[in-house]
């Protein structure tokens, strides 16, 4: 052997767990050690032609050593031959090996096979990797390979991913046709987001591919890339000294307890810690990692299995955290949580059944990162790998996907089911789909050609032109102006800031139910005055109320009656200024009117001249009578 690999595969605690070999060893023996802290995993570096028994003698000499507080078991196994691990089956034990190419070596994935099988582990044959396991596919990810594996799919085998046992196909685990359209049976697989392809006349043959993060890549079997290596798969050996084995071993001395020392928020936000709201303290927890293996772990509730560590810890709260089974079953409320009675709960409960997520919904980032069906979006939402959008308008970002309003999810676009051109093509599925001459792939219509406006505008970036379905590209404008100045966007106000979006409630929604549909746009719009228009703000009431109803008609009634009110105000008005500049009484007449008589008019003045020309008194004078005048 040239090397041989050591790791902890049990228990690790990243950046603190550590194995070495004395370098006295080293001293008196050709060879060396390199030690990764992230993966947990010892490489040994020996001489061509190195024996097995000098081999077993180095790793030997492995110490660890730790300075975590963790007391949890830890697994450490070794496997003789450089970058190499076993892996088990419930058939058979078998062993990996990582081949490494240099940045300068081109490897493609019809060379790859060939040499697998020119290469020997203890004198077995060896072949192109196949990964069956999440144990084994996120263990590989310690070697960081670029490499290829052993599964392969053909546009003559209808694109059926198939693992190969050398030129033998062992058997089929992923489908993209035929009415079916993901893996075969519950079969594992780890693609990468947006993986496999589909095969095609240009690409008729396509080989997987591990990245450094331990996804799959699916790619041409003839094309060439540099610095690509491949990992080979041999059986056990027919020999009494296995090439393999493990130990478990547990850290002992005196050790700060761990968790106990941590506030409330720093103890959330720690693997392997919880807040004792009884005591008032952080606690370790014991429950979840008390649990050795993947299964029992699996069991328990809020529990996971990290593969990296292959430790059980304890998993994030969630929406379905905690709920009884009468709510968790309410499927309105909580679509994405179903209750599970064969989960075990921790003590002090005694009674099975928790409620858990369907899939990948509502899992935390570390939790989502340990399921290889699972992959943590943009946003941070944990989703399905293929099409697990949770947004409607999310999935029609995504031309390999189509929202499906029935079931209010995120599912695989028909287009995907075409394989070639002419199907594409075909009435069939031209109306949702167009062919793509540069990925030479079927893929659904950012808006379908049709004259429907449901369907439409069942896509919120859609909305219907004339007899035309558009997508006007309203969210590249940020500025009000810009915005509207476009007919088919609309500019409108949220509580966290403003967006452009399509003007989807327009005057092809003819009728209210239309216009409230949800499939045509309804919660942008609003039906007011037998018209179908948006709502300026995004948290309008979904209908007009009551007292709009009321207020909306004519009300010329309600003019007129504030016009007489408003002049008996200003008649009440005057009467009050005639009393305090006149000296009236409120109630008198505002005119003191008579009946006019010269005669009597005249006699009056008469008598008063004659007392101011000439009469001293008035003794002796009688006032003149009116027959005398």
């Amino acid at each position: 052997v040239s090397g041989a690999t050591v790791m902890i595969t049990q228990g690790f605690q990243q950046y603190m767990d550590r194995l070495d070999i004395p370098k006295s060893y080293f001293a008196n023996n050709a060879g060396s050690a390199k030690f990764d802290p992230k993966s947990g995993t010892l490489y040994l570096t020996l001489p061509p032609g190195t024996s097995a028994l000098t081999a077993f003698a180095a790793i030997q000499q492995v110490t660890f050593a730790s300075t975590s507080t963790s007391e949890a078991k830890r697994r450490v196994a070794y496997s003789l031959g450089a970058w190499s691990m076993q892996t088990a089956t419930e058939t058979k034990t078998t062993y990996l090996r990582y081949f490494p190419a240099s940045e300068t070596m081109t490897i493609n994935a019809t060379d790859a096979p060939g040499l697998c099988r020119g290469s020997t582990h203890f004198n077995m044959p060896g072949r192109l990797a196949s990964i069956q396991t999440a144990s084994d596919a996120l263990n590989l990810r310690r070697f960081a390979p670029s490499a290829w594996i052993g599964a392969k799919a053909t546009f003559v085998g209808r694109n059926q991913w198939t693992w190969y046992n050398g030129t033998e196909a062992i058997y089929t685990f992923w489908q993209l046709g035929m009415g079916q359209f993901g893996p075969v049976e519950g079969r594992f697989a780890y693609w990468a987001a947006g993986e496999p392809p589909l095969a095609d006349e240009s690409t008729p043959s396509l080989q997987a591919m591990v990245t450094p993060d331990g996804t799959w890549k699916a790619i041409p079997s003839t094309r060439a890339v540099k610095g690509v290596g491949y990992v080979c798969e041999y059986d056990a050996p027919w020999t009494a000294d296995s090439p393999s084995g493990a130990t478990e071993l547990k850290a002992q001395g005196c050790f700060k307890r761990p968790c106990v020392s941590l506030p409330q928020t720093g103890c959330a936000s720690t693997t392997g810690c919880f807040w004792d709201s009884q005591g008032g303290r952080c606690a370790a927890e014991t429950f979840c990692s008390s649990s050795a293996d993947p299964t029992a772990c699996g069991n328990k509730a809020g529990c996971y299995w990290d593969y990296g560590t292959a430790a059980c810890l304890a998993a994030a709260p969630n929406t379905c955290t905690g709920l009884n089974n009468a709510t968790c079953s309410n499927a309105t409320e909580y679509p994405m949580c179903t209750f599970d009675w064969s989960k075990q709960n921790a003590p002090p409960a005694t009674q099975n059944g928790a409620c858990v997520t369907k899939d990948c919904s509502g899992l935390g980032a570390a939790e989502c990162a340990n399921r290889p069906q699972c992959v943590v979006a943009s946003n941070g939402i944990c989703v399905r790998r293929l099409c697990g959008f949770v947004t409607r308008e999310k999935c029609f970002d995504d031309n390999r996907c189509s929202w499906d309003g029935s079931k209010s999810m995120c599912v695989a676009a028909t287009c995907m089911y075409a394989t070639s051109e002419t199907d594409c093509t075909s009435a069939q599925y031209s109306e949702d789909c167009e062919f793509d001459a540069r990925t030479r792939r079927c893929l659904r219509r950012k808006c379908p050609a049709t004259t429907s406006v449901g369907k439409c505008q069942a896509n919120p970036a859609c909305v219907m032109d004339g007899s035309s379905c558009r997508a006007p590209g309203c969210s590249a404008n940020t500025k009000e102006g810009a915005c509207n100045s476009n007919p088919l966007c609309f500019y409108r106000t949220k509580d966290v800031g403003s967006e452009c979006i399509s003007r989807r409630c327009n005057s092809a929604l003819a009728t209210e139910a239309q216009c409230l549909s949800t499939e045509n746009g309804g919660a942008s719009c609003q039906w007011n005055n037998d018209k179908c228009i948006m709502k300026a703000n995004l948290y309008a009431p979904e209908t007009i109320t009551d007292c709009e109803k009321e207020v909306s008609p004519n009300l010329w009634w309600l003019w007129v009656l504030c016009v007489i009110i408003l002049g008996l105000l200003v008649g009440i008005g005057y009467r009050i200024f005639l009393a305090f500049t006149k000296k009236m009484n409120f109630l008198e007449p505002a005119k003191n009117t008579r009946k006019f008589s010269p005669h009597l008019d005249y006699k009056d003045i008469a008598f008063e001249e004659a007392q101011q020309t000439g009469v001293e008194t008035n003794e002796g004078y009688q006032k003149p009578s009116i027959n005398d005048l």
